[in-house]
């Protein structure tokens, strides 16, 4: 018997297309389902207590929608789960698609009916997703303060990393939290340390700012958000390395 190394839970409240869900993953014997869940509370605990490896989100639950329960999972320390969310709601309300993929950055969103899509595609989601783990698991990375002391620090949860105008040899990082590390290091150690934990970033500037592509929530020529409050100007030829 194959021992179970990951976890799922199924957070809808249509118990068919829970037990649909299930019925499909019981063919990956290292994945364990931990509930089909279909009330916000229930919900809740399950992921503050058990901390699921994936989560399947339907937009709406019993006593709220997944929204919430995505701003929850911020402030949950070394957590990062792989999420599939998905709605019957998505073409009729933008704003459902628009906030799961661009505010709170799903892995995967799905418009119902998600039964064809999940035949088609799960198998590269499940792969998708242990890689995700992986890469998140052990992940705390500790860098020296400019302070002389060792600060640890989440790296998927970096927004940007800016130099300070006055000490080159100075980086001061951001976090989704409105944490800030000043740290000493050069742009090649950060640059190995966003490729090794698998961060999505460019520069938008000339060595003056990174910032993490996943957390870009607003575009405004020459202007991007981070996470909806922080303001960053990009210069013009910085633009195609964003992708935009």
């Amino acid at each position: 018997m194959i021992k179970s190394r990951y976890s799922y839970a199924v957070i809808e409240d249509d118990l068919n297309v829970c037990q649909g869900v299930k019925l499909r993953m019981d063919v990956f014997l290292n994945w364990d389902c931990l509930g089909l869940i279909a009330a916000y509370d229930d919900a809740l605990k399950t992921i503050q207590s058990r901390k699921p490896h994936l989560l399947f989100l339907d937009y709406s639950i019993l006593g709220g929608n997944t929204f919430l329960l995505l701003e929850n999972i911020k402030t949950i320390d070394d957590y990062n789960p792989f999420i599939i969310y998905f709605t019957a709601y998505g073409s009729d309300k933008d704003f459902i698609s628009e906030d799961a993929i661009n505010k709170y950055r799903v892995n995967k969103f799905l418009n119902k009916p998600i039964w064809e899509k999940l035949t088609e595609q799960l198998d590269a989601f499940i792969g998708e997703a242990e890689t995700w783990i992986k890469s998140n698991e052990n992940s705390n990375l500790w860098l020296d303060s400019t302070d002389k002391i060792k600060v640890k620090i989440e790296p998927h949860k970096i927004i940007c990393i800016n130099q300070p105008e006055n000490n080159p040899r100075f980086k001061t990082i951001r976090t989704i939290d409105h944490d800030l590390y000043d740290v000493k290091a050069s742009w090649d150690e950060l640059e190995r340390i966003a490729q090794e934990y698998q961060i999505d970033y460019c520069y938008t500037k000339a060595r003056d700012t990174i910032v993490n592509k996943r957390f870009i929530t607003k575009i405004q020529k020459p202007n991007i958000w981070l996470n909806d409050v922080l303001k960053i100007t990009v210069t013009k030829e910085r633009w195609k390395d964003l992708g935009i």
